[in-house]
């Protein structure tokens, strides 16, 4: 999933290694792609995730099934088999091992920037990420340890992007603010406050029938996952343009203005 914004790159001559969790794995070393196994992978994420741990720590979380023993000695295989691609990225001492400071990380860079968003005022204006937001934290890892990471990590996204989106709109800037909240609308399909922020933008930009198409796809969407139906709230902004032929007649209107 992408949604527009400035990529603000970063320079290769001072940081060796750029770590991307967001949307898929990846790992790019001086500007160059590099693959590490599936446990390699497993290891950078754990640790981009928590910080300086513990070794014991980390083999624990990442081979449970096995004894502490046995884990730890995989953890040791995992580093010396990876230390070609990853060596850099990694940092440690004595029983600590952390990522490395010299590696940056897109979640951390979403994540400050969420934060930053979220407790500003509202006469800041809009505040853009500094990098691309691409989905899910690492969505091909199945790990127990990273649910809890994800779901706070879609919890700040939407609320961030949402914001971003009503100050994008306070600010005149509509298409931008649509494409956050269609960003939103992938992360949270059922979010009600972003569907009404949408069609409101509809309806400024005089595209009724978009407007109507966005409730009715929500309608359906809420009644076929929950069984449930929109707020009346909601329901009211599009009521006036759900009434027989009231669509086609606004419709028309906007043709007629536009003609010179």
């Amino acid at each position: 999933m992408r949604i527009p914004a400035q990529h603000r790159g970063t320079d290769t001559a001072t940081v060796r290694d750029e770590l991307r969790l967001l949307g898929t794995f990846q790992l790019w070393r001086s500007g160059r792609l590099t693959t590490p196994s599936t446990s390699g992978q497993r290891v950078l994420t754990y640790l981009a995730l928590h910080g300086a741990v513990p070794r014991s720590r980390v083999a624990g979380a990442l081979w449970p099934e096995v004894t502490q023993a046995r884990a730890n000695n995989n953890l040791r295989t995992v580093l010396w088999r990876s230390r070609g691609q990853c060596e850099q990225a990694v940092g440690g001492r004595g029983n600590l091992i952390w990522l490395d400071e010299s590696t940056t990380v897109d979640h951390w860079q979403f994540e400050r920037w969420a934060r930053r968003l979220l407790a500003s005022d509202a006469s800041a204006g809009p505040i853009e990420p500094p990098a691309l937001y691409l989905g899910t934290l690492v969505p091909d890892l199945d790990e127990e340890w990273l649910a809890g990471h994800r779901e706070s990590n879609r919890m700040l996204s939407v609320q961030a992007l949402e914001l971003l989106a009503a100050r994008l709109v306070a600010a005149g800037r509509l298409p931008a603010a649509l494409d956050y909240l269609a960003a939103v609308t992938q992360i949270d399909p059922l979010r009600e406050s972003t569907v009404r922020l949408m069609i409101e933008i509809h309806r400024r930009q005089h595209n009724v029938v978009d407007a109507v198409l966005c409730y009715e796809r929500y309608r359906a969407e809420l009644r076929s996952e929950l069984g449930l139906h929109p707020s009346p709230k909601l329901a009211l902004l599009v009521a006036d343009l759900s009434r027989p032929g009231r669509v086609l007649e606004i419709s028309a209107g906007s043709r007629r203005s536009r003609r010179p």
